[in-house]
């Protein structure tokens, strides 16, 4: 697959999902975060951005002049980005949007200097513990708030249920939390949200119905940048709405372009290391790593409420999340297809429905240290 038809299935299933991603979204937490912005200029950097769309979420909830600082590894989704900022802020302050191509897995204290706030969106699923643990010690270092939505939770309900519900979720969240890099995954494939197939799955006559290529069906797209993702150059222009963080790579992600100056030390030739993901614990670990480095951590849910009138995002959504629970449990294809089946045509007649639970976390400095 070329990396312009890469980066379209990116900013195809992006904007798919963006109205979803907009309604989930803990406004609670903004509130909370707001009295905590000390500056009257806020700099903001969004780690692993895609198109921009998180900004284009806060900006408008957030108060005074802001520049926003995006990072992503594919600089065709930093274009994207460019040319749909954020307007202005909630009081009518301007906008401005600088673009850093890279990853900031690396990211340390000092490269937060005079950052008002980092933020996130669908990125800490695809962490490490170590890496995750690495934010938190930064963005604590610095005395910087953190706002990180859409953590994927391992919660997913359906209506009307179907027996193989439960063992399909225990497959996918066992994927979620697989050993990457190190020659055992040359692609992260984690579809909390769905990336393009590789090019042996793409439209094959008489595919099982999840193998079929739609933007979008396997892996997020943004989630498949991950550090030890293989060097396939066709994966390389895929960005991660989650490709930056503490060494990183959301949520699903590619392999990783250069670094940038944020990034931490370059790949050793001997090939990067095996790299466990969080998945559905990711929350968990986040809120006790930035606890531990003495941040004051809230945390609120942001679930995804699939309703008929969002059928083509369930259904892409679907061929994802069934695609990697029989990745996981190959044992499960036959199942699975007969029940992908039901499911799309369920879906198709607008009677299915499905809530898909993330997390969303906000990490305060302690009173007087922001």
């Amino acid at each position: 697959m070329s990396e312009a038809a890469v980066t379209r299935y990116a900013v195809e299933w992006l904007d798919l999902r963006e109205d979803a991603d907009a309604a989930a979204r803990n406004t609670e937490l903004v509130d909370l975060l707001v009295p905590s912005l000390a500056d009257a200029s806020l700099t903001i950097r969004d780690l692993g951005c895609g198109t921009g769309s998180m900004g284009r979420w806060l900006a408008g909830r957030l108060p005074g002049p802001q520049r926003w600082i995006l990072h992503d590894r594919d600089p065709a989704l930093l274009a994207e980005a460019a040319t749909r900022p954020p307007e202005t802020a909630a009081d009518g302050a301007p906008v401005t949007v600088t673009l850093e191509q890279g990853d900031a897995t690396g990211l340390r204290a000092t490269d937060l200097a005079r950052t008002s706030l980092v933020t996130a969106s669908a990125l800490l699923d695809l962490l490490t513990a170590e890496e995750v643990a690495g934010l938190a010690s930064a963005c604590a270092r610095a005395g910087c708030p953190t706002l990180l939505t859409l953590t994927v939770a391992g919660r997913v309900e359906f209506l009307p249920a179907d027996p193989l519900d439960a063992e399909l979720a225990a497959a996918f969240d066992d994927h979620q939390r697989r050993t990457v890099g190190g020659g055992t995954d040359p692609v992260v494939r984690s579809p909390q949200t769905v990336s393009a197939l590789e090019p042996s799955q793409q439209a094959l006559p008489g595919a099982a119905p999840f193998q079929q290529a739609l933007p979008g069906a396997a892996a997020d797209p943004f989630q498949q940048a991950l550090p030890g993702a293989g060097p396939d150059p066709s994966q390389q222009a895929l960005s991660d709405a989650a490709a930056d963080s503490p060494r990183q790579p959301s949520a699903g992600a590619v392999p990783e372009p250069p670094r940038s100056a944020h990034a931490g030390t370059a790949h050793h030739s001997s090939g990067p290391a095996a790299r466990r993901l969080l998945g559905p614990d990711a929350a968990d670990a986040a809120t006790a790593a930035f606890e531990r480095s003495g941040m004051v951590v809230h945390r609120r849910q942001s679930p995804w409420r699939l309703r008929p009138a969002q059928a083509e995002l369930t259904a892409q959504w679907l061929r994802g999340w069934v695609a990697a629970a029989v990745e996981q449990r190959p044992d499960l294809a036959d199942p699975a297809e007969a029940y992908l089946r039901r499911r799309l045509a369920a879906c198709a007649a607008g009677a299915l429905q499905v809530v898909i639970g993330h997390d969303d976390l906000l990490a305060l400095p302690p009173a007087g240290r922001s």
